[in-house]
């Protein structure tokens, strides 16, 4: 008779650690769920809403023109007075040859202004993109060493766009 009850507690031990796997499938799905329907993702906490910008001085890119003009470096004289969209890119950068036309189109919208920094490019590769998809920015410099990118709090492995907000275009402030 014992071995028949630890044939049975063998076989109920089994179920269960055959269940285990499931029961912590489930409880990560409902954890991920309930998580999924908390909060508001649009909105993006940011170390900088109500600081002044980092002071920026990057370089421009060598031979970059606009319109036949020299296009200037990035200063804090850049970001006065105007809402800007700060746009890190790469000629290197897949997902930067997608967002061009997109940039294009916002350049066009005079209440924004598009300033671009140039992330660890060589300059002759750096320039052949924008002749070959356009240039929608004002102003563009050139960041080899991540030294703006780490004074504006960016951290990452790909170039991407974020936005800079000058209080005297806010709309508050007008």
């Amino acid at each position: 008779m014992s071995t028949a009850s630890s044939k049975g507690s063998a076989k109920r031990r089994r179920n269960v650690l055959v269940f285990l796997p499931l029961l912590a499938f489930a409880a990560l799905a409902a954890l991920f769920f309930y998580r999924l329907g908390a909060g508001d993702p649009s909105r993006l906490p940011s170390a900088l809403i109500g600081h002044p910008i980092p002071a920026t001085n990057l370089p421009p890119l060598p031979g970059l023109e606009r319109d036949g003009k020299p296009v200037p470096g990035l200063t804090n004289a850049t970001f006065e007075g105007a809402v800007t969209l700060v746009n890190v890119w790469a000629s290197w950068c897949v997902p930067c040859h997608d967002e061009v036309p997109y940039l294009e189109q916002l350049s066009k919208d005079k209440r924004i202004q598009l300033v671009g920094i140039n992330y660890k490019d060589a300059p002759d590769n750096a320039r052949r993109f924008l002749n070959r998809y356009g240039n929608p920015f004002v102003a563009t410099g050139r960041d080899e060493g991540q030294v703006a990118l780490r004074s504006i709090g960016a951290c990452m492995a790909s170039p991407k766009p974020f936005w800079s907000a000058a209080t005297a275009a806010s709309p508050t402030n007008s």
